[in-house]
């Protein structure tokens, strides 16, 4: 059986900028660099990207979005420091694979910025700043002393003298919020006041004539004097994001809209270089100040990288051209489910972030796509009945709206906003579905949340009335496997973890506890015997005896997601997925925990457990990695899901020539990109097997396409002026990289995304058996 992408007619998304912001670049040092690596943010969480050769990214979750990375340096082969927002220095030994926070810096400081010393290979020495302070390490990063102490001031960012002057000039210069300029010559060892500049700054700089640059909200800033006097070096009444001095007289400056500009003579005039980076796009939210261009990093072998809201680009000539290098784009699962499909099968159903819902088998390996439609709803959710094949209830909640099929997705049908009240978070399905027809809707309306109930498949909603507040919009819904004759079911909420029961069938709903920290997961046993959420600070448990909602282990964790057995308590088996990666089994309600083997270290979102599965012991887990099924208890793993969404600005397509934006229905994050002008030309690279070309509502043009070099093919774009379509798709491929080269032949061309069929799932397991000892109690 070969999996389905269900489509259906909807509003746009909303935007979504920025995309794949890069904060930072750190590259290797030595002349042969052995990693860059950056930065991506992915809604929920910060992940780190590592390239060896500009191109195969390896991608690796860091930490949740309630806190975020500032800076990162690479101090060794493979030692990477990465600055946080208020919690501190961390280290990886192995270029961003895994982390663990540095002792010698306090854990809750803001480590704003860190930058090595052009000698860090031979004498360890780099410098990072932060809360009230800049630190020093000698040993490339195995121990830091603080060198400079300024309470109650933030010192935002701190650079070094180009390697050229190094030897002779190890000038080091940090700058405080306000403008304050601190220097060193001793290569960071002391440190004395140099003055200030009448500006918020952004970033300083030194060159190799001791000449200090300091660009800020008002424009670029230089002393020559060490900071006893500062005067304009040009763009006067803009922000200068970043500034880097590269030695031999160059200086390289982005300002809000534009990078990257290049003098030679002081700042006297100034050169924009040439490059692929993407116009910022100011209707999709942003750039907001100072967040377009945000980082310079040269490298010893002459590559100078620069970091920006929508990836990474790279010159090799100083800074006078540039090239668009790695990025990474959207695979996110962020809701899995496990259903019967009437056949004697089990379906898997996927909600991808960017691609739609899918429906595929899940313990088949799966070769193809049966169709590529998809729906554009960025989704948050899926719900499903147990047994699709009988009349099968499917719902998926995304952009705030709930779209909901109870015929097997013959038909759908839109919750009606005016009805549910709110932007829709969450959706649950009946167990007993067909027989009782329940859906319960979560939806944020202003700070709080509102529930809605649906008794009768979605024709008509009531509210659920609260008895208490909730901080934050209902983060999750989970109904009691025994809602038909119990009526019970339970609601987190996102910000103050209230947990809320129902015990009506969503008439009415009363907060057992309130944990203190933001939850995100809730399951419950028949009669609410015992509840369990899952919280920033770990796991909790809930009996009517106790009152109070206890901690059940995982101290200080982030727990994304728990399930049940459909047969519990019978069945006492409960999983949980925790932020760091790690992904655990209980056979015993919670009392011993058992690891598993976990085939990607990429946040999870969400799991889910077959509706036998006494019997059959299949178990899905999805989030930033994809979806994976497991048929044995979680003892070995199969990738599932492989849909990746690249919308037309994403910095993996290179446009040239007129092309404009675009607002319309229908569209991938409802922008879209069109041309009217023969011989405009866009460029899309990716790796995967097969490439689906997306074009907008309304073109008429003609649209020359050519995949790696070989014949074009015209493509006419005249059609349906309501629905995006596919009008090109390669086929098969190899498993490689691909060029899609475009060319406007005549008439109005308008693209909207291109979708990559990334990887065949193949079967294997991707772990070793399931031997790892119990546990006793839930890990800490």
């Amino acid at each position: 059986m070969l999996p389905v992408l269900l489509a259906l007619a909807a509003p746009p998304a909303l935007a979504h900028y920025p995309h794949d912001p890069a904060l930072w670049v750190a590259v290797s040092p030595g002349p042969d660099p052995a990693w860059v690596v950056t930065s991506l943010w992915r809604n929920e969480a910060w992940m780190t990207a590592r390239t060896a050769n500009d191109r195969d990214v390896e991608v690796h979750y860091v930490m949740d979005g309630s806190r975020m990375t500032t800076s990162a340096e690479l101090l060794a082969a493979e030692r990477l420091v990465l600055g946080t927002e208020g919690l501190g220095l961390w280290t990886s030994e192995d270029a961003g694979r895994s982390w663990a926070v540095h002792p010698d810096i306090p854990p809750d400081a803001d480590v704003d910025q860190v930058v090595a010393a052009p000698t860090v290979a031979t004498d360890g020495v780099a410098l990072a700043c932060g809360t009230a302070s800049v630190w020093r390490t000698a040993d490339a990063g195995r121990s830091w002393a603080r060198v400079l102490v300024r309470p109650g001031v933030e010192v935002i960012d701190v650079d070094v003298a180009p390697p050229s002057a190094w030897a002779t000039l190890p000038r080091a210069c940090a700058v405080e919020e306000a403008g304050a300029v601190w220097c060193s010559d001793d290569a960071g060892a002391t440190w004395a006041e140099a003055g200030s500049v009448a500006d918020r700054p952004w970033k300083v700089s030194v060159d190799e004539k001791a000449r200090i640059w300091v660009g800020g909200e008002a424009g670029l800033w230089r002393s020559d004097d060490g900071g006893r006097t500062w005067s304009g070096a040009g763009f006067g009444g803009q922000d200068v994001t970043t500034v880097e001095a590269l030695g031999g007289g160059v200086v390289l400056a982005a300002t809000l809209l534009h990078a990257a500009w290049r003098t030679e003579d002081g700042g006297a005039s100034w050169t924009l270089g040439s490059d692929d980076l993407e116009a910022p796009d100011t209707g999709q939210g942003g750039p907001r100040a100072g967040e377009h261009y945000l980082e310079f990093r040269a490298s010893a072998s002459g590559a100078v990288y620069l970091a920006s809201w929508e990836g990474i680009a790279r010159s090799d000539d100083g800074g006078r051209s540039w090239i668009r290098i790695h990025t990474e784009t959207h695979e996110v699962t962020r809701g899995v489910a496990l259903t019967r499909d009437g056949a004697g099968g089990l379906l898997l159903v996927v909600g991808a972030y960017g691609s739609g819902v899918v429906l595929g088998p899940a313990l088949e390996p799966v070769a193809w796509p049966a169709s590529t439609a998809v729906d554009l709803a960025y989704l948050r959710g899926v719900a499903v009945s147990p047994d699709w094949g009988a009349e099968g209830a499917l719902v998926f909640t995304g952009r705030g709206d709930a779209f909901l099929t109870t015929d097997g997705a013959a038909t759908w049908v839109q919750a009606d906003p005016a009805r549910v009240g709110g932007a829709v978070e969450r959706a649950a399905v009946s167990p007993g579905w067909p027989e009782d027809r329940s859906i319960v809707l979560t939806a944020q309306v202003g700070p709080g949340a509102d529930v809605v109930v649906s008794r009768d498949g979605g024709a008509t909603w009531t509210h659920g009335t609260l008895d208490a507040a909730c901080t934050g919009y209902g983060s999750a819904v989970a109904l009691s496997p025994g809602w038909v004759d119990d009526g019970r079911a339970w609601m987190p909420c996102l910000v103050d973890g209230t947990v809320f029961e129902t015990r009506d069938h969503g008439a009415t709903w009363m907060a057992l506890d309130v944990l203190g920290s933001g939850t995100t997961a809730v399951a419950g046993a028949p009669g609410g015997s015992v509840v369990w959420a899952g919280a920033e600070s770990g796991l909790w448990r809930y009996t009517p005896e106790q009152g109070t909602f206890a901690p059940a282990g995982f101290d200080g964790r982030r727990v994304t997601a728990l399930a049940l057995a459909p047969g519990f308590p019978d069945d006492p088996t409960m999983f949980v997925v925790a932020a760091e990666g790690s992904w655990w089994r209980s056979d015993d309600a919670g009392r011993t925990w058992r690891e598993l083997p976990a085939p990607d270290d990429q946040l999870p979102l969400a799991v889910a457990l077959s509706p036998d599965y006494a019997a059959d012991g299949v178990v899905a887990v999805s989030g930033y990695g994809g979806a994976w099924v497991s048929a044995d208890r979680g003892a070995t793993w199969r990738q599932a899901h492989v849909l990746e969404r690249h919308e037309e600005s994403m910095p993996t397509w290179i446009l040239r020539g007129s092309w404009e934006r675009w607002e319309g229905e229908g569209l991938s994050g409802g922008r879209g990109t069109r041309s009217s002008t023969a011989g405009d030309t866009a460029r899309f690279e990716a790796r995967g097997v097969r490439v689906d070309l997306l074009s907008t509502p309304g073109g008429d043009g003609v649209l020359s396409v050519s995949l790696d070099g070989g014949d074009p093919v015209e493509v006419p774009l005249a059609g349906d002026p309501v629905d995006q379509s596919i009008v090109w798709t390669s086929g098969r491929l190899d498993d490689a990289w691909h060029a899609l080269d475009l060319v406007v032949v005549e008439g109005t061309v308008r693209l909207d995304a291109a979708q990559v069929w990334r990887q065949l799932p193949g079967g294997g397991d991707t772990g070793p058996d399931d031997t790892a000892p119990d546990t006793p109690g839930a890990p800490g």
